[in-house]
């Protein structure tokens, strides 16, 4: 990736599928969604998942996490649920 470029979920997500073997993708999953969950509330909120991008070597504006949330965030809560972040990176792998 440039790094003038924006990262999006969904160019994440099938970064992230790119690394993943088939008979240890449920426990892949489990993995990732724990690296964002950094408070294991069960929940990715927006300063979790700008945390993340931020170690990943991403820094993003908030209109740039935000997008990201809104793409992902399926019930429109405001954050993340295991399902919706499963959902997410799935259909771009």
């Amino acid at each position: 990736m440039v790094s003038n470029q924006r990262l999006d979920f969904s160019e994440f997500c099938a970064f992230m599928s790119k690394h993943w073997h088939e008979r240890d993708q449920e426990a892949e999953l489990r993995d990732a969604f724990r690296l964002f969950d950094r408070d294991n509330s069960g929940y990715i909120t927006i300063n979790e998942l700008k945390q993340v991008m931020l170690n990943m070597g991403e820094k993003l504006n908030q209109e740039e996490l935000e997008d990201m949330m809104r793409e992902a965030d399926v019930n429109r809560d405001g954050k993340l649920d295991y399902q919706e972040f499963v959902q997410k990176l799935l259909s771009t792998s």
